[in-house]
């Protein structure tokens, strides 16, 4: 690098050469907002009548479909599908970013807000642009509210149910503080 905060990649592959620059930058705003007290968190944020609603899931849990479905229902709006902003006071700070989702297209939602990319280290996504959600991306911030925490078990059915202090801290240890399931860009040190 010739200087410092430019970055030069090179690829035959128009979708990798996307997502190379798209975290370098995720990556360099990430930093300027810590230094800001602001911090992305690898969950899910809607708001549902003015409360803030945090859905943190180990990765590959489909977020997306959950986001998805919710903002059909009447009261929801999204914050960030992926990594809204935390405050240094909790608040909840809206950072929303194009949907993405694995597996096949969403069949109602129009081709034109769909966009089809290859990945890296992972699986092709499907990016619906925002636009597709006019009137439904919250703008202000607000204070903390709902946590909701998805865990993986190997049950037949599924419940919910309020977490004990140990299960929520390391809950809140795995996607707070390690970031699993965030793809953190090396640019001289760890983000």
């Amino acid at each position: 690098m010739e200087n410092p905060g430019e970055a030069r990649a090179f690829s035959a592959d128009l979708d990798l050469m996307r997502e190379i620059f798209y975290l370098y930058i995720l990556s360099k705003v990430g930093l300027h907002l810590n230094r800001r007290g602001l911090h992305r968190l690898h969950v899910a944020a809607l708001v549902y009548r003015n409360t803030s609603v945090l859905l943190m899931c180990p990765s590959g849990s489909e977020k997306y479909t959950i986001v998805f479905n919710l903002l059909k229902r009447d009261g929801y709006s999204m914050m960030s599908e992926d990594s809204p902003l935390i405050g240094t006071d909790g608040s909840v700070y809206p950072f929303p970013l194009c949907l993405g989702c694995k597996g096949a297209q969403p069949g109602e939602v129009p081709t034109r807000f769909l966009r089809r990319v290859k990945r890296m280290e992972f699986e092709p996504k499907t990016l619906i642009d925002l636009s597709y959600f006019e009137g439904q991306i919250q703008s202000q911030v607000l204070k903390p509210g709902i946590l909701l925490v998805g865990l993986r078990h190997s049950g037949p059915t599924s419940a919910i149910e309020p977490l004990t202090k140990s299960s929520l801290f390391q809950a809140l240890l795995r996607d707070l503080v390690l970031a699993v399931g965030f793809f953190w860009v090396l640019s001289g040190t760890l983000l």
